[in-house]
């Protein structure tokens, strides 16, 4: 309503205040208009859609992602340092992968949605990692429709991903990585997965090599990798999980995995095994077997596991080699094992704490001579997400 300036006595109104009380006129008259053009922009982003409900949509086009985070850390007391995190033999700060990340999705229409993820890991416990107090994880862009969905950028090839739940130490200094090859996360490649079918989903990986170089463009490396899963790895769907895997030449490695892992009540089972040969260790090469069992009660986990390797293509064989001198590609065969025990209180929904003692034992050979190592592993840690 506009305001009526006017006196009835002798005194006039300066012309500086009449012009004042014009002005707030104005603006009053110009906040009525934009609350007339927002209701009919509404009404016309409504008839555009097609919907009556169109305008009630409207506002997710503007719907923040979701932000999360994880911070893990742990000490571990480590007698030769060979599978400690900080590879260092004594007491150590360690990092599990903390991170922090926004994801979420976009309904482009009925049939299809554009989902998205950019997650860096955190280093900035560490004082060797002060100038570099992050690092590259899950980043890539997708779409998923009726038949299943496609991605492109960095996340963990469906190798890693087939791991399902038989790595119960997954991301500390017992996780299956340190014998076991093939637990990686790339970049410059693209994902596809099918849809679900009666619990059944493919998988597929296909490398950029052109793009990502190093051990992609080796001769004879397809980087390409294919995976078809039964079940889920947190057993929503069935008590079951299952996956065959096969990789041909994915940087450097050609696998075959097959893991299957069951929940009965308080209790998981799992199983692993893999045969693997090096494209860039040509005399490196042979089979791996996982086997892991965790009860669980209210807060309460207890869990153990047992990796054995003949490939030499793990964590613990590079860092003991470094660790002697020697080289990886003087190495002619090599043999370990990892024994791990561990107690998981879920204090809180967001709060566990741990604590995992762990040993490595194993040899390796070179044309000259035959080097043993073993590393003895007390951790306590707490992992905190959000």
């Amino acid at each position: 309503m506009p305001i009526v300036v006017g006196w009835s006595g002798r005194y006039r109104m300066p012309n500086r205040t009449h012009r004042v009380l014009q002005m707030i006129d104005g603006v009053l008259q110009m906040i009525g208009n934009m609350k007339k053009t927002t209701w009919a922009a509404t009404a016309i982003l409504a008839v555009l859609s097609g919907s009556a409900t169109a305008a009630e949509k409207a506002p997710n086009l503007m719907e923040m992602p979701d932000f999360y985070g994880r911070i893990w850390l742990g000490v571990t007391a480590s007698e030769n340092g060979i599978a400690s995190k900080e590879k260092v033999d004594g007491i150590a700060l360690e990092n599990y992968a903390s991170r922090l990340g926004l994801k979420g999705d976009y309904q482009v229409n009925g049939d299809l949605t554009l989902f998205y993820q950019a997650e860096v890991g955190v280093d900035a416990f560490e004082e060797d990692d002060k100038n570099e107090p992050f690092n590259s994880r899950d980043t890539f862009l997708g779409v998923e429709g009726y038949y299943g969905s496609v991605l492109v950028g960095r996340k963990n090839t469906v190798v890693k991903s087939s791991e399902g739940p038989v790595d119960v130490f997954n991301a500390t200094n017992a996780d299956m990585g340190y014998l076991i090859a093939g637990q990686e996360r790339l970049a410059d490649q693209l994902v596809a997965s099918s849809a679900n079918y009666q619990g059944w989903t493919l998988h597929s990986t296909v490398l950029f090599e052109d793009d990502f170089g190093d051990d992609a463009e080796l001769d004879g490396a397809s980087n390409v990798a294919l995976s078809a899963h039964f079940g889920d790895k947190k057993f929503k769907s069935s008590p079951l999980f299952t996956s065959v895997t096969w990789a041909d030449g994915l940087n450097g490695l050609d696998v075959m995995r097959l893991v299957a892992a069951y929940k009965l009540g308080p209790w998981q089972l799992g199983a692993l095994y893999q045969d693997t040969d090096s494209l860039v260790y040509p005399e490196l090469g042979g089979s791996s077997y996982l086997a892991s069992v965790k009860y669980k009660s209210g807060q309460h986990t207890v869990k153990a596991q047992f990796i054995s390797d003949d490939a030499g293509l793990g964590k613990v064989v590079k860092n003991a080699v470094a660790e002697n001198g020697d080289s990886r590609s003087d190495l002619t065969d090599s043999s370990s094992y990892n024994v791990s025990v561990g107690y998981d209180y879920q204090v809180t929904k967001a709060l566990t704490v741990s604590a995992v003692a762990s040993y490595h034992d194993g040899d390796y050979q070179t044309t000259a001579t035959t080097v043993d190592f073993d590393d003895s592993l007390l951790t306590l840690h707490s992992r905190f997400v959000f």
